[in-house]
């Protein structure tokens, strides 16, 4: 079945293709010929992609990417959606398919049998200037042995008292329409083995 993406220079068409976790773990050698010739490709285009989760987490922790990841993950600022979109022809040419899209954020392209997923941050959507001013969290991975996945604990400092309450259904509110984010109960520590081997992703906060 052939899917639909309208872009500035027209339709384009391509075939979805399933990426399940723990199918395959990441050739790095042909990864990295892609990640090159990607990401010089657009930045020739004037667009401005970053290194994501696991992809900016090898990078930092192992200068390489992890043996056991699966695909590149890349970011990208929305303001450049349209520009990406518009260069789907041309990453075609140059083998670069689409094979997968979702509207609200996240396009994979697939080339000699590796994936690149570009993850599209939108300032309001995401958070990031939603509070009327932008916003210091301090991100702290953790590297303990484990299959697959990224443990994360991040700080932030409140600019007011707030109660678990008040802050348990902003979290709620939030996410409520995020089928795979489950934000847990009061004192309920997430763990990795919930997630492992899923798209799930648990939350859960401390005042």
């Amino acid at each position: 079945m052939k899917f639909k993406i309208k872009t500035p220079l027209g339709v384009y068409r391509y075939t979805m293709v399933p990426l399940f976790a723990g199918v395959k773990v990441i050739d790095k050698d042909i990864s990295r010929q892609n990640l090159a010739v990607f990401y010089d490709t657009l930045a020739a285009s004037g667009i401005k992609v970053f290194l994501a989760y696991g992809t900016m987490l090898g990078a930092v922790r192992e200068h390489d990417f992890i043996s056991h990841d699966e695909d590149i993950d890349l970011g990208m600022s929305a303001i450049y959606r349209e520009n990406l979109l518009a260069m789907l022809f041309k990453l075609r040419d140059i083998g670069f398919e689409v094979c997968r899209y979702d509207r609200r954020g996240v396009i994979s392209f697939m080339k000699d049998g590796e994936y690149i997923d570009i993850y599209i941050f939108d300032k309001e959507r995401d958070g990031i200037v939603a509070c009327g001013q932008e916003v210091m969290i301090n991100f702290t991975p953790h590297l303990v042995p484990m299959n697959r996945g990224i443990l994360v604990t991040a700080y932030a400092s409140l600019t007011k008292d707030v109660t678990y309450e008040e802050v348990k259904a902003i979290y709620d509110k939030y996410y409520k329409d995020e089928t795979f984010i489950r934000v847990l109960e009061k004192d309920v520590c997430p763990e990795t083995k919930w997630v492992e081997g899923s798209n799930y992703v648990d939350i859960n906060f401390k005042i």
